[in-house]
C-alpha cells in the first residue's frame, strides 16, 4: 500500500480483529508533502479482515477502513489442453478455483519481438507515430513518419484503483491515478529519438495502464494520444494494440490465434487482468505448444502443395489432417515420428515418414511434382476471374480461379489430365500429360461467339523439356471446343526429359 498527501502528515495502519476489543497497530510512518510513501507489503501472513488507516494528531479527520481479504488464486493461471485446426490455434485456460472476479480480460502475447507501445501523433504537431518504450529509469521516445516540425511530448501512465464511497453501503468508486510521468522532450523528422526520465509515483505493478501522451506543435496547440500498456513483472512494457481481448467468465475462457510456418512467432503466453473488490489483479501463464511445423512444397519450383489433403499420423502424439495451404502442424509431444500423406481429389500421391520431429521445429517436406499453367483467352485477351478445374478420369481434383492475366497454376503429379476452363459467357477444355518435373502451359481461348457459337478457336501451348532448359512452342487452331495438346518429338541431338 502507498499513499500520498499534500500535507507533511504522519500515518500508521490499524488491525481491527472481528472479535475483541484490541487493535494490533503498526509503526508511525511520515508522509512528505507530495512524495508517494510505501506504508506496507501485504503478504500471505497477514491477518485477513478489516484495517484503518489512521492520521496521527490529526483528529478532525476521520480513518479510512478498508478490508484485506483472500485472493483465491493458487499463484498462477492454469492452462488446459490446446487444438489446432486448420491453422488456427484454440487454447483453453482454467481460472484458478475460489477467484470471485469481474471485468476479467486475457490475451495472447509473445511470438517474435514484442509489440511496442506506440501512440499517434496529431495532425496539429505533425502527424506521424512515436514508440515508446522503458529503459530502467528512461523513456525513449522513436518517431516513425514524422511531419516536418518540430513538437514537445510528455506522457502519463494511468492505473486504476478503487474504495468504497464514505457513507455508502457498498459502493465501489473507482479513479485513475497518475503511476509514472516524464518532463518534456523534443522529437522532429531531423532528430527523431529523445530520451527523457521517469518520474514513478511509487512501484509499477504489474497490470494494464493506461499510456496518454501530450504534443504541442509550432503553432502551440496540444493534442494527445492514448495506448493501452501492459507492465509485465520485470517492468517491460507491451503494448496491446493489436491484441484482441476476450471476455472471461468464472470457469475459464478459450483463446484463439492464426499459426503461421515458423514457429517462432507463435504465441508464447497468455495474460489475465480481472477486478476482485475493485482491486485489478494479473495472472500470466506460459503456452506449452508441442507442436511441430510441416509446410510440404512441390519441387522443383519450391512453392506450397496449396488444395492437397494432408495427413498425418504422429506416435504418441495426436493426428492432424490439412486441406490446402501446404502446412499442417502435428502435435508431436516431447519428440516423435510423423508418418504423412499427402492426396489429392481423394487420390493418395505421396507418402512417406519423418523421424525425430521436436516440438518448435519447422520442416519442409519436398516432393517432385509437375506444373500446369492454363491462359485463358476471351475475345482475343485475357480473362481474369475465370473457373479452372483439373480433371483426371472424369475426376475433378482441384479448382483454381485465374489471375489478372488470365492465368491460373496448378502443382500436379505425373499423370494425364483434363483441363476446363470457363467464363465470359465461354469455355474451353484440353488433356495434357505431366511428367515429373515438366512445366506445361495450356492457352485456351474463345474469339467472342459466347458458349455456342462458331467463334470458338483453342490455342495449345505446349512448355516441356524444362530440366534441359528447351522452350519448344507449339500452336494449334482450330474451331474445336475440345482438343488435345500434341506431343513434342525429340529432333537430332533431342531427347524427352524424364526429370
Amino acid at each position: 500500500m502507498w499513499a500520498k498527501s499534500s500535507l507533511n502528515v504522519t500515518v500508521h495502519l490499524d488491525f481491527q480483529p472481528t472479535e475483541g476489543a484490541s487493535m494490533a497497530s503498526t509503526a508511525d510512518v511520515p508522509l512528505p508533502p507530495g512524495v508517494p510513501t510505501l506504508l506496507r507489503t501485504f503478504s500471505d501472513n497477514d491477518t485477513l479482515g478489516v484495517w484503518v488507516l489512521v492520521i496521527v494528531e490529526e483528529s478532525n479527520v476521520p480513518p479510512v477502513n478498508f478490508e484485506l481479504s483472500p485472493r483465491g488464486t493458487g499463484g498462477s493461471l492454469l492452462t488446459g489442453t490446446y487444438t489446432v485446426a486448420g491453422t488456427i490455434l484454440a487454447q483453453n485456460f482454467v481460472v484458478p478455483g475460489g477467484l470471485d472476479f469481474y471485468d476479467g480480460q486475457a490475451c495472447l502475447l509473445g511470438g517474435g519481438a514484442s509489440p511496442t507501445p506506440t501512440v499517434q501523433v496529431p495532425p496539429g504537431a505533425g502527424g506521424g507515430e512515436v514508440q515508446m518504450q522503458r529503459y530502467g529509469g528512461d523513456l525513449v521516445a522513436s518517431g516513425l513518419g514524422l511531419g516536418n516540425q518540430t513538437f514537445a511530448y510528455w506522457v502519463e501512465m494511468y492505473y486504476s484503483y478503487s474504495f468504497l464511497a464514505a457513507n455508502s453501503s457498498g459502493t465501489l468508486v473507482s479513479r485513475d491515478a497518475v503511476s509514472t510521468s516524464t518532463g518534456l522532450g523534443e522529437l522532429s523528422r531531423t532528430e527523431p529519438s529523445s530520451t527523457v526520465p521517469l518520474q514513478d509515483e511509487g512501484t509499477q505493478r504489474p497490470g494494464v495502464y493506461t499510456m496518454e501522451a501530450f504534443f504541442m506543435g509550432s503553432a502551440g496547440t496540444v493534442g494527445e494520444s492514448q495506448a493501452q500498456v501492459l507492465v509485465q513483472g520485470d517492468g517491460t512494457w507491451i503494448s496491446l494494440a493489436g491484441c484482441a481481448q476476450t471476455q472471461v467468465q468464472q470457469d475459464g475462457f478459450v483463446l484463439t490465434s492464426l499459426l503461421g510456418s515458423d514457429p517462432t512467432a507463435w504465441p508464447t503466453y497468455a495474460y489475465f487482468t480481472y477486478r476482485s473488490q475493485g482491486v485489478e489483479g494479473y495472472l500470466s501463464a506460459p503456452l506449452r505448444l508441442n507442436l511441430s511445423s510441416l509446410t510440404f512444397v512441390g519441387e522443383p519450383w519450391g512453392s506450397p502443395l496449396g488444395g492437397y489433403s494432408i495427413s498425418t499420423d504422429v506416435s504418441g502424439g495426436k493426428n492432424v489432417t490439412s486441406a490446402g495451404g501446404g502446412t499442417v502442424f502435428a502435435d508431436v509431444g516431447g519428440g516423435a515420428s510423423v508418418a504423412y500423406s499427402v492426396s489429392l481429389g481423394g487420390k493418395e500421391y505421396y507418402s512417406g515418414i519423418l523421424s525425430s520431429v521436436s516440438p518448435g521445429s519447422s520442416i519442409t517436406v519436398r516432393l517432385n511434382v509437375s506444373r500446369a499453367l492454363v491462359d485463358y483467352f476471351v475475345g482475343g485477351s485475357p480473362f481474369p476471374g475465370g473457373n479452372v478445374t483439373v480433371l483426371q478420369g472424369g475426376e475433378a481434383l482441384v479448382h483454381g480461379t485465374t489471375d489478372a492475366a488470365g492465368q491460373a497454376v496448378f502443382l500436379l503429379p505425373p499423370g494425364t489430365y483434363q483441363v476446363q476452363a470457363s467464363g465470359g459467357n465461354s469455355s474451353a477444355s484440353a488433356s495434357m500429360t505431366l511428367s515429373i518435373g515438366q512445366s506445361q502451359e495450356v492457352q485456351l481461348g474463345a474469339e467472342g461467339g459466347g458458349e455456342g457459337g462458331g467463334g470458338l478457336t483453342v490455342y495449345l501451348l505446349a512448355v516441356g523439356l524444362a530440366a534441359l532448359g528447351l522452350n519448344l512452342v507449339v500452336y494449334v487452331r482450330g474451331r474445336l471446343r475440345r482438343a488435345r495438346v500434341r506431343r513434342l518429338q525429340g529432333g537430332p541431338g533431342l531427347k524427352p526429359s524424364h526429370q
